[in-house]
């Protein structure tokens, strides 16, 4: 499905204020979510240079981003850095839903924004026009 809705916003003529990408997955979603977001972005950004992009991720997934998990989630983390360094895309995580889980803000690496509410945060992008795609596998 979320293939289907990056062709649709291939299709327009005029791109969308910016899109957020939302990530919600069991504990290896990453592992095959981003790369598909960083497909994804290298095409929008193709057709649509200046569209502004954002991933929300306020799943189990997310906890692969945490500093500590650096090592273990080698690729994750270098695939998240570029996509945040290079791209300039912004990558978030949902606090809420990591200080359940026992998890700080202060747990997740620089190049990671911590929202106070993942689900809040993609309201927000929705209201300043943006298209949401769900990634899905």
């Amino acid at each position: 499905k979320s293939d289907q809705q990056v062709q649709a916003l291939l299709a327009l003529k005029f791109p969308p204020p910016g899109v957020v990408f939302e990530v919600v997955a069991s504990a290896d979603g990453l592992v095959w979510a981003i790369p598909k977001v960083r497909t994804y972005v290298l095409t929008l950004r193709q057709k649509f240079p200046g569209i502004k992009l954002v991933v929300v991720s306020h799943g189990r997934e997310q906890f692969a981003l945490q500093t500590k998990k650096r090592n273990t989630h080698k690729l994750i983390h270098a695939e998240v850095s570029r996509l945040v360094t290079i791209d300039g895309v912004k990558v978030q995580v949902c606090e809420a839903h990591a200080n359940r889980r026992g998890v700080a803000a202060k747990d997740f690496p620089d190049y990671v924004t911590v929202a106070a509410h993942g689900p809040q945060e993609i309201r927000n992008y929705l209201e300043f026009g943006y298209h949401h795609i769900k990634v899905s596998p």
